[in-house]
């Protein structure tokens, strides 16, 4: 995950389209209530995700979102070196640490999808629609394939119920498969030049992710976490809008 993809998530976050997403799902969940047991639901009912990859061919990435009580949330991203930190507040004060590869989306769920989308693409792409959390000490464990212009790419999805109500996720490619080049049919007359796609078949294959690439990440659902404490020190942090505050609990009562 290059630090410019990272831009390009920004951007798209700072559009609207998890933000869009999210706020469309909670559209629907004032007809039919959540389903937190559905795993294409989990933007709207975690409590914290926590995601790592690692071999895709880039920096090694980390993501962690963290909701607490009063609808406040904790974002920490790391790029391969490369930091940043995000408190969004309940009275809509955003507090920035380190530097930001692009403009910062002020919606908290837009930060949600952020750092959950490399896991839950994949999960969409391999799980069916439907597919749930396993129960408490179960697994669900999956084959998959996806096709891509020349073949297929195949991967191993496990997800094990941990014992502090997490879920483990891990994303793994195992291979690359590549159908045979047809042969090309003769042309004896010699008006038709002959195509071949092996340019484009090695172009396109470029693109794929390598085989090993593994994508882990750790969830828990609702409820969100506890407060973070009032004397939660934010020297080094800058505030988006409004003035500085030395502590968490001075910048709460100060509305931006």
């Amino acid at each position: 995950m290059r630090a410019s993809l990272l831009a390009g998530w920004l951007a798209a976050a700072c559009c609207g389209w998890p933000a869009a997403q999210a706020r469309a799902a909670a559209a629907d969940s004032a007809d039919a209530a959540r389903d937190c047991a559905r795993i294409d639901q989990v933007v709207e009912c975690l409590s914290w995700i926590e995601t790592r990859s690692s071999g895709t061919g880039d920096a090694d990435y980390l993501g962690r979102v963290e909701r607490h009580a009063g609808d406040e949330t904790r974002v920490e991203i790391d790029n391969g070196g490369q930091r940043l930190e995000v408190l969004l507040l309940g009275n809509g004060r955003r507090f920035v640490k380190g530097a930001a590869p692009g403009p910062m989306p002020e919606d908290p769920a837009a930060y949600v999808g952020l750092v959950a989308a490399p896991p839950l693409l994949w999960l969409g792409m391999l799980l069916d629609r439907d597919a749930r959390w396993p129960a408490p000490g179960a697994s669900l464990e999956r084959t998959a394939s996806t096709d891509w212009a020349y073949g297929q790419e195949q991967y191993r999805v496990r997800i094990q119920a941990e014992p502090d109500a997490s879920y483990a996720v891990e994303i793994v490619k195992t291979a690359t498969v590549t159908r045979p080049e047809p042969a090309q049919a003769p042309d004896p007359s010699g008006q038709f030049a002959t195509l071949s796609t092996s340019e484009d078949r090695a172009a396109r294959l470029a693109e794929l992710a390598p085989v090993g690439m593994r994508i882990a990440a750790r969830v828990r659902l609702q409820p969100p976490s506890a407060p973070l404490p009032d004397d939660f020190s934010l020297q080094g942090w800058t505030p988006g809008k409004g003035a500085p505050a030395a502590t968490l609990g001075e910048a709460r009562r100060t509305p931006r």
